[in-house]
């Protein structure tokens, strides 16, 4: 399946103003809209029908809940489809992390004790870098090195230029550098 188009008529925004005015009928026409195709999308990312519903539900009510703060600049289908990756690849980091911790608990400690701490101490300050990055570097950052995907999907998933991804991958890795370098100075 290939992402939304993210070019979509004036209908959309005129729908987004309605619904930042709080008609109600807006929002359930952009419910009802859209719903079910950011229900694939997000699926695509969580291979969960129940999860991809659950995500697509929560993107909409907060816009509903925040809809004075909403301003989709030119596609509302854009704006819908990046909120639903973000919060799909969000809902994996979790479940990625949750999992990890798990498996940690679980695996019997071969080796020093303090090597065991040292390495936990180490992705829990890494995990927390990447947590502290920007939304749009943390996400092209997972995009790039969980999904493997290249500068120009990431581009063409994100609606953005190849030289936003380059720029943001840039300053996501620096900061994660920044992160390790100032680990190893504290591991001396």
């Amino acid at each position: 399946m290939v992402s939304m188009a993210c070019n979509i008529g004036e209908t959309d925004l005129n729908l987004a103003a309605l619904i930042r005015g709080g008609d109600s009928r807006a929002f359930d026409t952009l419910f009802t809209r859209y719903y079910a195709p950011l229900c694939r999308y997000s699926m695509r990312f969580v291979n969960s029908r129940d999860v991809s519903e659950d995500i697509a539900q929560e993107v909409l009510i907060r816009i509903w809940i925040h809809r004075d703060r909403w301003f989709p600049e030119s596609s509302v289908r854009c704006f819908l489809e990046r909120a639903v990756k973000n919060a799909s690849i969000d809902y994996l980091r979790r479940l990625r992390l949750k999992e990890s911790r798990e498996e940690c608990d679980s695996e019997p400690l071969t080796g020093s004790l303090v090597d065991e701490v040292e390495k936990r101490e180490v992705y829990q300050h890494v995990m927390e870098a990447v947590s502290l990055l920007p939304e749009g570097s943390r996400t092209i950052f997972f995009l790039s090195r969980d999904e493997g995907l290249t500068y120009q999907e990431i581009a063409e998933r994100l609606c953005v230029s190849v030289k936003t991804v380059e720029t943001q991958m840039g300053r996501a890795l620096r900061a994660l550098r920044k992160c390790v370098g100032e680990l190893s100075e504290v591991i001396r």
